[in-house]
């Protein structure tokens, strides 16, 4: 190599980290959790049964299953090393992940309770009060964790992660920027090497020896992490840094090329035996996908089986109100841009369904009376239930639109087509937000193209009930509805 490689240890010492003082934080944090949730356990069961039975109940059994909720509610965290200090930090949840999470857990409960035919042994109005004070405490000891994190973090009472960066000047200049704003890295050493267009191709004995002199500091100061900050393609220098470090225990990373960070969810597989990055994933399994089905066949079949007389009440009532059919069918387009008509009350005088389709607006003189009443209150969707049983709709997803519309914004807005990425909805996300309704402007249509990929991209069982839910509850739901 040519020019001179310069080691600087930005620290003097360090104190060895071991791995128990990381094990007791994440033991700590569980611990707070689980106290708080066997906690409001207890106090809602005491409180419940003091006030309908005289008398507070079992506070073991109370115990017991306040553990168990814990035990469910912690498993996806634990699994996603969430609490760990630097995870934590970054995968910080917000209450709407909790509320997701927290009603998974409630789920995971009422189906080993029906499983073990323990049912009985749960009072409704118990959970009903266990349920939101123990979201809203949730919530409270999030927030209060993160702030004490990262104050102990801002303090040095818990340690950062100390790290050695390897790189040129300017990338370790921009990296320290990005790192200053980061309470849970601290850039301990640094192993600066000349220009990319001043290092010889072979990397020859220069850095070999700035390599052994760097790894021998690095040992002296405990580094946990070595970042590497070379462009993937100098792959004998990458080769020849990891095996230097490979001998270290530390974890050695590479900064990702920037177009990688469009891809939040980037993982490392292999196709045909060769490595990859796999940048994106299907936005369901397929045991999700199933999952997802298996509901949507059992509830549409419920749902028209007990709605059958209201739906032939609706019927009768357009009928007699207007002339033209009881129903409307329109091509609409499913997941992944397969095409399917779909079924809807008939509210109009017209039936469009060409290149040119004019929306529904306020006060729009083809809506029939009886078109207006069930338009205001979604009726006129329950004959979606037919194309959910099909298989061409779900109950959740985003919305499907005209195809004549599908054309005219795919052409304007980039994420359009990832609508159709899933199968669309009787309602959805946008939905239960407002975001229904015409689409007059491109900015109103990319709004709901935003939440709809939201949906996507945050898809859960805990969200679809959720937004089952808002669809009927939440007066955002209703709104703009013409």
């Amino acid at each position: 190599m040519s020019g001179v490689d310069r080691i600087v240890a930005v620290r003097q010492q360090a104190k060895p980290r071991s791995t128990f003082s990381k094990v007791l934080f994440g033991l700590g944090l569980l611990g707070v959790e689980t106290a708080i949730i066997v906690a409001v356990c207890m106090l809602s069961g005491a409180a419940y049964h003091s006030s309908f039975y005289g008398e507070i109940g079992s506070l073991t059994h109370f115990a017991a299953v306040g553990l168990l909720t814990a035990v469910i509610f912690a498993a996806p965290g634990i699994y996603r090393d969430d609490y760990q200090i630097h995870n934590f930090i970054a995968r910080s949840r917000r209450p709407g992940q909790l509320f997701m999470l927290w009603n998974m857990t409630f789920l995971v409960l009422a189906a080993i309770a029906f499983l073990t035919k323990t049912t009985g042994e749960f009072s409704r109005g118990w959970v009903i009060i266990f349920h939101p004070l123990g979201l809203l405490a949730l919530i409270v000891a999030e927030r209060r964790l993160g702030e004490a994190v990262r104050a102990g973090l801002a303090t040095g009472r818990i340690p950062a992660s100390l790290t050695l960066v390897v790189g040129d000047r300017e990338r370790i200049a921009a990296f320290a920027t990005r790192a200053a704003q980061d309470p849970t890295v601290e850039i301990a050493m640094t192993l600066e090497l000349p220009p990319r267009e001043e290092r010889d191709a072979q990397c020859g004995k220069e850095l070999d020896a700035s390599l052994a002199r760097c790894q021998a500091r690095a040992r002296a100061l405990h580094i946990e992490n070595v970042l590497l900050l070379f462009d993937w393609s100098e792959t004998a220098l990458i080769d020849k840094c990891t095996a230097a470090f490979v001998q270290m225990p530390v974890s050695v990373h590479m900064i990702s090329h920037d177009t990688l960070r469009h891809y939040p969810s980037v993982e490392v597989d292999q196709v045909a035996g060769k490595v990859t990055l796999r940048l994106t994933n299907p936005p369901l399994t397929p045991w999700q996908e199933a999952m997802k089905r298996v509901i949507d066949i059992v509830v549409s079949g419920t749902a028209l089986l007990l709605l059958a007389p209201v739906m032939l009440v609706v019927a009768a009532s357009i009928k007699l109100d207007s002339r033209g059919p009881v129903f409307f069918r329109q091509r609409r387009r499913g997941f992944n841009h397969r095409e399917f008509l779909i079924w809807k009350f008939r509210t109009m005088s017209t039936l469009d369904d060409g290149d040119n389709i004019e929306q529904a607006r306020k006060n729009d003189p083809r809506v029939t009376r009886v078109g207006r009443l069930l338009r205001k209150y979604n009726v006129d969707e329950l004959p979606q239930l037919i194309n959910v049983l099909a298989g061409e709709m779900s109950l959740v997803g985003p919305r499907p639109h005209a195809v004549a519309h599908d054309r005219l914004y795919e052409a304007c807005i980039d994420e359009y087509p990832r609508r159709l990425n899933m199968l669309p909805g009787i309602t959805g996300w946008a939905q239960v937000n407002g975001f229904r309704g015409i689409t007059d402007t491109e900015s109103v249509m990319r709004k709901r193209v935003e939440y709809d990929v939201y949906y996507i991209q945050n898809w859960s069982l805990a969200f679809d009930l959720y937004i089952l839910v808002m669809t009927v509850l939440s007066p955002k739901a209703y709104r703009n509805a013409h």
